[in-house]
């Protein structure tokens, strides 16, 4: 469409806000897309908003293909790699790719995979 290819042709520009526009307007006429997340997120990964374009990567995994999540796993990689340490750990709650977290004194952890079974052990005596 006209908005995906002026979305691309802005990023090659590097007119990032104007290729955010396109890309939030993909977003909405097409929500179950990943091309307008992944525009989205790359527009605001190249604006230095690394939590936002982690949340947009993100949406775009849960709607892409499998053979295009690698190349997206080493974008929120990117992310990851420059946000504020508070930020990420707040971020990991939201992750689908993390197993189940929990907050102990303040800090995310992953949860045991056996957890229900450590639960049950508990429960019972």
């Amino acid at each position: 469409t006209i908005l995906t290819k002026r979305s691309q042709l802005y990023g090659k520009m590097k007119r990032f806000s104007e290729c955010l526009d396109d890309a939030n307007r993909m977003c909405t006429l097409r929500p179950s897309s990943p091309l307008g997340y992944s525009r989205k997120a790359g527009s605001l990964l190249s604006m230095k908003e690394y939590a936002q374009a982690k949340s947009a990567y993100l949406i775009c995994l849960s709607f892409s293909p499998a053979e295009d999540t690698a190349l997206i796993n080493k974008a929120i990689e990117v992310c990851d790699k420059h946000m504020p340490q508070e930020e990420n750990e707040l971020d990991l709650a939201t992750d689908p790719r993390k197993r189940i977290l929990v907050t102990v004194d303040d800090k995310i952890i992953k949860m045991p995979r056996n957890f229900s079974w450590v639960v049950k052990k508990q429960i019972a005596g």
